[in-house]
This record gives C-alpha cells, sequence and structure tokens, in this order.
C-alpha cells in the first residue's frame, strides 16, 4: 500500500470493507463486530499494521469444513469497532454502501447514548 496517497488509503479501506467486510451489532446482546473475510491462507498483515496505527484490537480465525475454507479477522468491542470504523468514514464520500454507514451511524449513536447515561 505504499503506493496510496497516505491522505486516501481511508478510501481503499472503505471500498476493501463495502467487497469483503461486515458490522454486526446486537444490543440486546452487547455485542459489536466487524469482521473482513479472507480465503484460509489469506496474509492478515496489512489489516494488523492498521490495527497498531489505529490503535484497535482484532482476532484471527481460520476454519475448515466440508464445504470449503476460510479465514476472518475480527475486531471485537464498541470502541475497537469505532477505532476502525472511523478511520474509513473519515469523510463523507458518495462511495460505499450506504447499508454498513447506517449501521456504523447506530454504533456512534449508541456510544454517545453509553456515554450520557455512564
Amino acid at each position: 500500500m505504499r503506493w496510496i496517497d497516505p491522505n486516501k488509503k481511508f478510501m481503499w479501506w472503505r471500498g476493501y470493507f463495502d467487497g469483503d467486510g461486515s458490522i454486526y451489532l446486537n444490543e440486546d446482546r452487547y455485542l459489536y463486530q466487524v469482521s473482513l473475510a479472507g480465503s484460509y491462507k489469506q496474509d492478515w498483515y496489512f489489516v494488523e499494521n492498521l490495527a497498531v496505527q489505529r490503535n484497535f484490537k482484532y482476532q484471527i480465525q481460520r476454519r475448515k469444513t466440508p464445504k470449503g475454507s476460510s479465514s476472518v479477522i475480527r475486531i471485537n468491542g464498541k470502541i475497537n469497532c469505532m477505532m476502525f470504523l472511523n478511520f474509513i468514514y473519515q469523510k463523507p464520500l458518495h462511495i460505499g454502501l450506504k447499508r454498513k454507514q447506517k449501521k456504523w451511524n447506530r454504533l456512534l449513536e449508541i456510544i454517545f447514548e453509553d456515554s450520557n447515561n455512564g
């Protein structure tokens, strides 16, 4: 990623996330998760590097089933998810999947509500 303008890297990440990422919010169970999917042998170094730069925690899981194999990198918890999502959605652009941006907005509302209640 050295060839991408540092001021525009968030746009690359937004596109990557739209293709291979998901946001899971379960407010009743207090579960907040962002995940990026890949092949079983996916080298997640580029995400791990971003995690260090943006200061969020993650887990990598690899899975083999009779139907195939895959890996996923998961970012768990409201604050860790926010650290990643605030980076990729740092500027309002007319690109990206609206349903994912709506979930990000809901996560921000939850965090704001928590800060006002606690």
